[in-house]
């Protein structure tokens, strides 16, 4: 079972997928990132225990900068700095400080 929602406000979608059985793990998909912090905005009210966050953006090659799937939990999340653009709640998190999926 798959619940999708798209998020063009902030460049990117996100969507829930089941994890082992009942869990739920947030994915997000983030066409392009922060360039003046190189970071991304997360949705607070979307935030889950455990989530995950792919950086779709391309260079002029074709090649995504960031090809990595990184993970990131909720409490560590919530420490990052918080912007709210068109009524919506973000996040800032560095792509430095994601982990590795």
């Amino acid at each position: 079972m798959f619940l999708k929602w798209v998020a063009k406000a902030y460049g990117g979608d996100y969507k829930y997928r089941l994890v082992g059985g009942s869990s739920v793990l947030m994915d997000y998909k983030i066409n392009t990132p922060i360039w003046a912090t190189r970071s991304v905005g997360i949705d607070e009210s979307k935030l889950d225990p455990d989530n995950t966050v792919e950086i779709l953006y391309t260079n002029q090659a074709s090649k995504r900068i960031y090809p990595k799937t990184y993970h990131i939990k909720k409490e560590k999340a919530l420490l990052y700095p918080l912007q709210v653009w068109r009524g919506i709640k973000l996040r800032i998190i560095p792509i430095g400080k994601l982990e590795e999926a």
